[in-house]
């Protein structure tokens, strides 16, 4: 089984993989201020299973710290946090490109690897954010 960790603005999203199957999703409240144990007390209930993994996005830098935690201390894993190193299979042309957040090139990953390219993905979270993946595999 796999978690993974939305951390956003507004919203922390989970998601509980057993291979390609998401099996559960929850959702709580981002709260800067919580700890690790503060955070498994919000899900514990709800993210009941033994994690063979851990994988992280955040927009909210405060807060990767208490993830990692998390993670270590009460799911016996390491938290492994996306960033802008990893390889997204597109060139990011968007000037700079860490200025672009984690969660908007995840969404184009996703975009692409579901529907190929050109693509564009429109995201109505707490800020409207539109992606392009041209057909030379670029996003910008």
């Amino acid at each position: 089984m796999l978690l993974t960790i939305d951390i956003g603005n507004t919203t922390t999203k989970f998601g509980v993989f057993d291979n390609d199957n998401l099996v559960k999703r929850y959702t709580i409240p981002t709260i800067r201020s919580k700890t690790a144990d503060e955070i498994y007390q919000s899900i514990e209930d709800e993210l009941n299973y033994n994690f063979d993994g851990v994988i992280t996005s955040s927009v909210v830098p405060e807060l990767n710290e208490s993830f990692r935690k998390l993670a270590e201390n009460h799911f016996n894993s390491s938290a492994t946090f996306v960033n802008h190193d990893f390889d997204f299979g597109f060139k990011i042309k968007y000037s700079p490109p860490e200025s672009v957040g984690i969660d908007r090139l995840i969404a184009a990953f996703a975009g692409v690897q579901k529907y190929g390219t050109p693509c564009l993905i429109c995201d109505f979270g707490t800020a409207t954010n539109i992606e392009v993946i041209n057909s030379k595999n670029e996003y910008i």
